[in-house]
């Protein structure tokens, strides 16, 4: 394996520059925001409107970046990270610059992703998609786990600060990568179709029709992850009123991912990529219906952390399922990686107006109560209704694009 994290070290270098920054910056976008619209409901809707823009994006990615690699995508990554950082610090000289913010931040998040999946394929055998999706989970875990002291530490100085320090930060770690980049992975053999919004939604039925399990896997589990950055804060800060150590909650949400998302691999090579997703998302379902319905702190922080251990050893599952999709898929290969993301954007629209309508409703426990048990339902449909072979439809897409 040592082999292989050697690869993908021209990936998580710059990976883990950009998602540093975007670590500071994602802890600093409520507090921003709150300070500028002093309106929660405002608040929402403006941080929901970068999903909008993402899923806009992924949509339309195939029509504009068909046919571009890697390296186009972590260069385009960098200079959408320094545009956002900048815009947010001078949206204290216009607020509605921070709408612009938000729509570079939804875009920005989406190609940072495509970089992810266009490196794998290029430079991975398919047989280490499980543990390279978890070498890129441990680094992303390990820095959101991380990054928040930093911002809080800057936000104390100035509310600026963190802004300003991202966006300088990037712009000099951009160009140190471009003298000593070379250039990574090869450009698509172009594409000889015409792509319009019509025959892309077409080309999106006929794959989400053979991916539809892992999709709606994927949808539920960040929809739950968006629980957790907006009512699993709520309800740190009210038990840890009585409870400090209810101050754990989201460090043991995230740290496990450091230690775990690297064992996926060993797993799935025993089970499979699919049933090792499926399997692991349901034990996990089962511990966040512990969270929900747990009388006390200890167990709810004991019932968190084992949720977190099994979603780490799912996500990367579930995203070199994907992977290897990806891989299969030629000129469709983007077509693909936009349908994926777009789970990603739309459980960040839903998730957080869910969690907070269950929490207005029930209680912030009971949040995770329901999403436990809706998680546990659509693992089951997964396990129920995935082949163990997914061919790709190359013909039919040919058709229809």
């Amino acid at each position: 394996m040592r082999i292989i994290t050697g690869k993908l070290v021209p990936l998580l270098g710059p990976l883990a520059i950009l998602l540093l920054a975007d670590a500071l910056l994602a802890y600093s976008v409520p507090i921003y925001a709150q300070a500028l619209f002093a309106n929660e409901f405002i608040v929402g809707l403006v941080i929901a409107f970068s999903s909008v823009v993402g899923l806009a994006f992924d949509f339309l990615s195939k029509r504009f970046f068909g046919t571009k690699p890697f390296s186009f995508f972590i260069k385009i990554s960098f200079v959408l990270s320094i545009v956002f950082a900048y815009a947010l610090g001078a949206s204290f000289v216009t607020k509605y610059l921070f709408l612009f913010a938000m729509a570079v931040w939804g875009i920005y998040y989406e190609t940072l992703a495509f970089a992810n999946f266009k490196f794998l394929k290029t430079h991975v055998d398919a047989r280490h998609y499980s543990f390279s999706w978890g070498c890129i989970s441990m680094v992303k875990a390990l820095i959101y786990g991380f990054g928040p002291l930093i911002a809080t530490s800057l936000l104390a100085i100035q509310l600026q600060l963190p802004a300003y320090v991202c966006g300088t930060f990037v712009l000099a770690m951009f160009l140190v990568y471009l003298a000593y980049h070379t250039k990574s992975g090869v450009a698509n053999a172009p594409s000889t179709h015409t792509i319009t919004a019509r025959p892309e939604l077409k080309v999106w039925l006929v794959l989400f029709k053979r991916v539809y399990p892992m999709w709606l896997l994927n949808l539920m589990l960040i929809i739950i992850d968006s629980g957790f950055w907006t009512v699993g804060i709520l309800l740190s800060t009210s038990l840890s009123k009585t409870e400090p150590l209810a101050r754990l909650l989201i460090p043991m949400y995230m740290l496990p991912a450091v230690v775990f998302s690297p064992l996926s691999q060993t797993i799935s090579a025993r089970f499979g990529k699919k049933k090792t997703a499926i399997v692991t998302a349901f034990i996990a379902s089962l511990m966040l219906i512990l969270t929900g319905v747990a009388s006390t702190t200890q167990v709810i922080l004991a019932a968190i952390f084992a949720y977190a251990v099994f979603v780490s050893l799912a996500l990367p599952a579930i995203y070199a399922t994907f992977e290897d999709y990806v891989s299969r898929l030629g000129e469709f290969d983007t077509d693909l990686i936009g349908l994926e993301q777009s789970s990603t954007s739309l459980a960040y629209i839903i998730g957080p107006v869910l969690a907070g309508f269950i929490a207005l409703t029930l209680s912030d426990q009971k949040v995770f109560l329901l999403f436990g048990i809706m998680l546990a339902l659509v693992a089951c449909l997964a396990f129920f209704v995935t082949p163990r072979k997914i061919k790709m439809p190359q013909s039919q897409l040919l058709k229809v694009a």
